[in-house]
């Protein structure tokens, strides 16, 4: 199993790069063990999928948690 704090620096520079593109960078590379993966524009879902997975290791949710509203 991964460090805990290996997790959440992996998960900072994808959040990071995610904004990048979200914010108009065309390529974005974020390394993994000595691995590198690039991502585009069209990668976008595929980072999103990589944070997901990211925050589930660490335990995390990994989507916001939608606000009931009663009347």
């Amino acid at each position: 199993m991964t460090d805990i704090s290996v997790l959440q620096t992996r998960l900072t520079e994808a959040e990071k790069a995610l904004h990048a593109l979200m914010t108009g960078k065309q390529v974005v590379t974020i390394g993994n063990e000595g691995d590198t993966v690039t991502y585009n524009q069209a990668g976008a879902a595929a980072l999103r999928i990589y944070i997901r997975e990211l925050k589930s290791g660490m335990g995390l949710p990994s989507r916001p948690s939608a606000t009931r509203i009663n009347f």
